[in-house]
């Protein structure tokens, strides 16, 4: 990336492929937006899955296959299994540690731009309640406790349509979400690293992901996808894999002396953002009302299209927003392929 350089890597890679003699070859990037080879349709009969970077992942593999690659090595769930903003907090209630808990607190209220008593009721309020209140007890949903304790539900957006939100049962999916919680662990971060690494929108990405290096003819491997890697995430405690203070520990504890400690200590979630928001917002407007304009999604009840594209200019900086756009474009392609319309 040399325009939108907040998406740019090379401060972490060029140092690490100088440490082991890897040889590099730059990619651009700046202009592998979303929809940028529309009319060309990277939907898979199987189902609507696209990866919003598609785009410059297939320039990726292209330039890969050019240079003769057979296998690509991937840490496509490194975040699912050992990062992600899972957070075991309850144990320094527990055990006392006052001063670390309101740091952590404060850090993740920074982070997320939320107050430090959002943060306190979703990662000790919550939990609690669980232990405390099992869902399905008939204290348990008392207003008061789900209103103290609890996020607030989150309803059904104005451009699904009624009628598919009520077949689908889409209200009580919102409503509580906390019911798809995997994993019969008590503690709240178990479960949520459980649904994390099993996850089956994470399981589509990976399958998604082999099908996109077969198409280059090339293997897919993820080292992080090994079963005893998730078995022992589950099994130690939260914060021996992640805390606030220190995203990955234990990933970075592991490569300490093997890893230069310039790209050790740089290290951070680099996401091109920017890249996906240039052609939803700007370069691809043209293909998005092709698209949605004589939509078959819209047509058959699943969305609608002119309530979805209002909350755009209201939601500009949203990346809810964004996503949801995103999915029901992918919708989109995908019914145009599986029609015969592609």
């Amino acid at each position: 990336f040399d325009e939108l350089k907040e998406c740019d890597e090379r401060h972490i890679s060029g140092p690490l492929a100088e440490h082991f003699g890897i040889p590099v070859t730059d990619v651009p990037a700046d202009d592998a937006w979303p929809l940028k080879n529309f009319p060309e349709n990277p939907a898979h009969a199987d189902g609507p899955f696209v990866f919003g970077h598609h785009t410059l992942l297939e320039r990726g593999f292209e330039t890969a296959r050019a240079e003769g690659v057979g296998l690509m090595m991937s840490g496509d769930r490194g975040d699912l299994v050992a990062g992600m903003g899972i957070y075991d907090l309850p144990s320094l209630l527990r055990t006392g540690r006052w001063a670390t808990l309101m740091r952590e607190l404060s850090l993740l209220a920074q982070r997320r731009g939320v107050s430090i008593a959002n943060q306190a009721r979703n990662e000790l309020l919550r939990p609690a309640r669980k232990v405390v209140l099992p869902p399905g007890s008939p204290f348990a949903r008392l207003p008061l406790l789900r209103r103290v304790a609890n996020p607030v539900p989150r309803g059904v957006p104005d451009w699904i349509p009624p009628h598919f939100a009520k077949t689908t049962g889409l209200g009580a999916l919102l409503a509580d979400p906390s019911t798809h919680e995997a994993g019969p662990a008590r503690r709240l971060a178990v479960r949520r690293r459980y649904a994390a690494i099993f996850g089956s929108m994470h399981m589509r990405g990976v399958t998604t992901s082999e099908r996109m290096h077969a198409r280059h003819g090339q293997a897919f491997a993820d080292p992080w996808s090994a079963r005893p890697l998730a078995e022992f995430a589950l099994a130690v405690p939260p914060r021996v894999l992640n805390v606030v203070e220190g995203p990955k520990r234990l990933p970075r504890l592991a490569m300490t002396g093997i890893m230069p400690e310039q790209s050790l200590g740089a290290l951070s979630k680099i996401v091109p953002t920017p890249l996906f928001r240039r052609g939803l917002r700007e370069r691809a407007l043209d293909a998005i009302q092709t698209l949605l304009g004589e939509s078959l999604a819209e047509r058959r009840g699943y969305l609608r299209v002119d309530r979805l594209l209002a909350h755009a200019p209201e939601e500009e900086l949203s990346m809810d927003a964004d996503t949801a756009l995103w999915m029901a474009i992918t919708l989109e392609l995908w019914l145009r392929r599986v029609a015969g319309r592609s």
